[in-house]
């Protein structure tokens, strides 16, 4: 077993099923100060099993996270954590570069659109509209059309999908970052 930070986007999907250790499970809203000194106070009891600590918050604070550096850095022995996230964004570089990283990612039909890109006029981009809940699919549909139908994507534009879909993770607007990538491709087709 190791410590490791997990990426999913439904929690729900995560299970941990070692039976040979003992498992603490952190969960709420925001990783406070206070949060990391309890798991800090527990991860030092010696225990006869491993123990594995699960940490999913929705938010981590800077102060929380730098306390718990040199606990995640050097834990006791047969102590580990998971920290559950849904943007490796969430957590500090310090913390990143400490810890394995894996995503788990839900299986999901294709997300399809319907979209002459070559075509594509400013009253469509205003008319379009997608649920944060799809937008993530919506981005990859997007990308994988421009392809399709042979839309030269500068770097520049790569960029652009790439930091929407971290802004997407990050659960920000979905017409503002829709907006932003079909004007761009508007720019790159001309």
């Amino acid at each position: 077993m190791n410590s490791k930070i997990i990426i999913l986007q439904d929690f729900s999907e995560y299970k941990e099923e070692n039976k040979n250790c003992i498992v603490y499970t952190f969960s709420a809203d925001e990783f406070l100060l206070s949060d990391a000194q309890k798991i800090m106070q527990k991860a030092y009891v010696k225990e006869e099993k491993a123990v594995l600590f699960i940490l999913h918050y929705k938010h981590y604070s800077v102060i929380a996270q730098n306390y718990m550096l040199k606990l995640l850095e050097e834990p006791p022995f047969n102590v580990f954590f998971h920290i559950l996230v849904s943007s490796k964004n969430l957590l500090l570089p310090t913390i990143k570069s400490r810890l394995i990283t894996t995503l788990i990612s839900k299986k999901r039909n294709d997300y399809q659109i319907n979209i002459n890109l070559k075509k594509l006029s400013l009253c469509q981009i205003a008319e379009f509209d997608v649920s944060k809940e799809d937008l993530l699919d919506f981005i990859s549909a997007l990308f994988k059309e421009c392809i399709k139908q042979k839309i030269h994507l500068s770097e520049k534009m790569l960029d652009e999908f790439y930091t929407a879909y971290e802004l997407a993770l990050l659960n920000s607007n979905p017409k503002a970052i829709i907006c932003s990538l079909l004007l761009g491709i508007m720019y790159e087709r001309s």
